[in-house]
């Protein structure tokens, strides 16, 4: 079902999504249904397979409400962080290191997030309070 990973590759992104961009992949969901073999898809019966069930209904609202494609929502952002968490494993504060990590994350995944994230207190500033 070559219609099918033409839509992995849109949802699958790290990157923000823009609506033309949703509207496309809406297309293309529309183009890998109505091509689905028989036994894949059996309307007449009303049987779909949960994966082609998602991506017909569910995938393109779930990514114009979070602004994003499947790859920071799903398992594999989430297993990119032990990779990240090993870069800064010298940084002793458990909450130091928590912070560093999914800043670096975040900022790595999704760059255009950097303008609108808050420049955190140096250390000497917040002993002095």
């Amino acid at each position: 079902m070559s219609q099918y990973a033409s839509c992995t590759d849109m949802f699958s992104s790290l990157s923000a999504v823009t609506t033309d961009q949703l509207t496309t992949l809406s297309g293309k969901i529309k183009t890998c249904m109505a091509s689905a073999p028989r036994e894949v898809i059996c309307r007449g019966l009303g049987n779909v397979t949960p994966k082609l069930h998602l991506l017909e209904e569910h995938l393109v609202p779930c990514m114009k409400r979070f602004g994003v494609g499947l790859g920071l929502l799903g398992e594999h952002g989430d297993e990119g962080i032990h990779h990240e968490m090993a870069l800064h494993h010298s940084i002793h504060d458990e909450l130091e290191r928590l912070k560093t990590t999914v800043y670096h994350h975040c900022v790595s995944a999704l760059p255009q997030l950097v303008p609108h994230v808050p420049v955190p207190a140096s250390r000497s500033a917040r002993n002095k309070d």
